[in-house]
């Protein structure tokens, strides 16, 4: 306890908000910077990373669809080779992999008909525009009030300043794509919106695992308005997908299986703690000994983070609007981070 308050006594409320900033300005001048005035060897820094990182296989993906190439979607030989062909070859040998269902390929397909260049540059745009709605969106519903302790330009602050929002951007990352669509689902559930809500969640089939904590809440909660949107949404983005690029759903079935190997590090040399969740901890601890309790205990416990918030949400009230329901809500939403 006295350790506790040791140290709540040094990051206090005047000092915490300077230990961010400084933490975010290391950030920003030691990987940003660097990155963006460094020697460039065509579309390659100074590390060997290309410009957009990740983005190279979103684009890819969109590129390859745009083609009538998806049924070589998923396979990694050919879109490393297409990579390739975009960015030039890799100086360490790799390269990024597209490992999104179909329907975010299709979504890839109209920044995919732009030269790679002005693709980035969009993308980075997009991607700075929904993370300040979302933001704003999140704040303005939550604090109301304009002389509230969380200000809307304050909370952008320290969103824009956030060290993981630095490197999604730097890495060409979508993951403001999925903040967009968990925080304006959030909101409408929050408001009693709850078709709206559920669409929005019925969306996020784009990068599925992230839905599992509104998923869960949704069923145990018995909101069968929101789970029905949601159901109507997901299945309408896949019978898309299946209508316009069928010989896709093939390939990416048949890769689920290698992307829970590649996560854990078993093939590619892919770093394992890239996973972020508790079974990607356990892989990185354990793989390299215990391969096969990995295999057993990894989804075990994923499933027990699920079944804790599924009776935690089973006694707890539905009550939107509520302090409590804000936070135990934004809780859960990183059930798909954890339990995947």
């Amino acid at each position: 306890m006295r350790l506790v308050e040791g140290l709540a006594r040094f990051a206090n409320r005047q000092r915490w908000p300077v230990y961010y900033f400084a933490l975010a300005a290391t950030c920003f001048f030691s990987i940003i910077v660097p990155k963006a005035v460094g020697p460039w060897d065509g579309l390659y820094d100074h590390t060997g990373t290309a410009l957009g990182a990740d983005f190279v296989a979103f684009y890819a993906g969109g590129t390859m669809v745009r083609r009538g190439e998806a049924s070589e979607l998923y396979d990694v030989y050919e879109e490393i080779e297409l990579q390739y062909a975009i960015v030039g070859e890799d100086p360490e040998g790799g390269g990024a992999f597209f490992l999104n269902p179909p329907p975010y390929a299709l979504l890839m397909v109209p920044i995919a008909a732009l030269p790679y260049v002005p693709a980035v540059a969009l993308w980075w745009v997009l991607g700075l525009a929904l993370l300040v709605a979302s933001t704003l969106h999140v704040v303005r519903a939550v604090n109301p009030d304009a002389a509230a302790p969380i200000r809307p330009r304050h909370a952008l602050l320290f969103a824009l300043g956030f060290v993981p929002t630095q490197i999604a951007f730097a890495i060409g990352q979508n993951t403001f794509l999925s903040l967009a669509l968990s925080a304006f689902a959030f909101v409408a559930l929050r408001s009693g919106r709850e078709v709206l809500g559920g669409a929005l969640v019925g969306a996020m089939i784009l990068k599925p695992q992230l839905a599992l904590g509104f998923a869960l809440v949704l069923v145990v909660k018995r909101r069968w308005k929101a789970v029905t949107a949601a159901a109507v949404v997901t299945l309408s983005l896949i019978g898309l997908s299946v209508a316009l690029i069928p010989e896709a759903w093939p390939g990416f079935l048949a890769s689920v299986r290698g992307t829970a190997q590649l996560v854990r590090g078993l093939e590619h040399d892919f770093p394992a703690f890239l996973g972020l969740s508790v079974p990607g901890a356990l892989s990185l601890l354990a793989d390299w000994a215990l391969p096969r309790v990995v295999d057993f205990v990894g989804p075990l416990l994923g499933i027990g983070i699920l079944v804790a918030l599924g009776m935690y949400w089973h006694r707890r009230p539905w009550t939107p609007g509520s302090r409590s329901w804000d936070v135990a809500m934004g809780a859960t939403l990183a059930a798909g981070w954890l339990a995947s």
